[in-house]
């Protein structure tokens, strides 16, 4: 049975000490851990190994949990663009871009910098409801409600 104290202090290390693409960096630096402590200290054959199968574990937790966080991500992404490609402009035929209101979490603001043509930030203050625009030609420049109808 692994010690939750130590594999707490696993998942920091590797949270802490790990790439952005979840590589095994900190868990070799974990088994280099066990195996100098095991060198140092013969005798503690038992715990190495359980600081290194502790690290396994948490190293396959942190990098399924990427994978999960990866997708979702991926399936937002899609469904803002969903809404917004293959939608023109009833003015000028333009491509619209779809405009998103609130403080942007850090994915809304990748999503929304990666596909520029299609969505944009609208900014914190808006009113919540149809008074609201939801797309912009920037062809024409103007700003469209749902329904395509220009905002007055």
């Amino acid at each position: 049975m692994v010690n939750s104290d130590l594999s707490d202090q696993i998942m920091m290390y590797i949270r802490n000490n790990n790439s952005s693409d979840y590589d095994l960096t900190a868990y070799e630096k974990i088994k280099e851990i066990a195996s100098w402590i095991e060198t140092e200290n013969p005798d503690v054959d038992c715990i190495t190994s359980n600081i290194i199968d502790s690290g396994r574990k948490v190293w396959e937790q942190i990098k399924a949990e990427s994978i999960e966080e990866e997708k979702r991500k991926q399936e937002l992404e899609s469904g803002l663009l969903e809404s917004v490609k293959g939608k023109k402009c009833p003015a000028c035929s333009g491509q619209l871009r779809r405009i998103l209101f609130g403080y942007p979490t850090l994915e809304i603001f990748e999503i929304a910098e990666k596909n520029p043509e299609y969505l944009m930030l609208g900014g914190c203050c808006c009113y919540g409801d149809e008074r609201d625009p939801h797309f912009y030609c920037p062809k024409c420049k103007q700003y469209l409600y749902h329904n395509l109808k220009k905002v007055k």
